[in-house]
């Protein structure tokens, strides 16, 4: 299993062409790399601009179909009660901090969110600008 953990930087996060040249480039790193290969989860702060953008440029990039594995727009986190959320960010309106897996290597078990906030007397406070994400996936066995 090969899981990737990334932050986007800005400048290439909202551009489809730069976004796929990075994804490229960490392709190319794993599979020339010692017990690299396919890349089968992708995992953190994308930055992406809107929600199926990543899946779109992974695509492109690695000429694979990647899913989000939480595609709604809402979005409750585990440690969160009574709780919703429109964004993973600090302002809870854009959906950065995401999942994804491949969708020919992997099948999606399970998907959480972890809020940013921890409390703080009878308020919370955020201790971050992201939320958490925690993926369970099971390795499909070649056919």
């Amino acid at each position: 299993m090969i899981a990737v953990f990334v932050h986007v930087p800005n400048k290439y996060a909202t551009d489809e062409s730069k976004a796929a040249n990075f994804y490229g480039r960490i392709r190319s790193s794993l599979l020339q790399a010692q017990g690299g290969g396919v890349i089968d989860v992708i995992m953190g702060d994308t930055n992406q601009p809107s929600n199926g953008f990543t899946e779109r440029v992974l695509k492109t990039a690695l000429g694979q179909d990647f899913a989000d594995a939480h595609p709604d727009t809402n979005i409750v986190p585990l440690d969160s009660y009574k709780r919703s959320f429109g964004g993973t960010n600090s302002s809870a309106k854009k959906k950065y901090d995401i999942a994804v897996y491949n969708t020919e290597t992997v099948s999606l078990n399970q998907m959480v969110y972890l809020s940013q906030c921890a409390p703080e007397g009878r308020e919370a406070v955020a201790v971050t600008d992201h939320m958490g994400v925690a993926i369970e996936v099971k390795k499909v066995p070649f056919a």
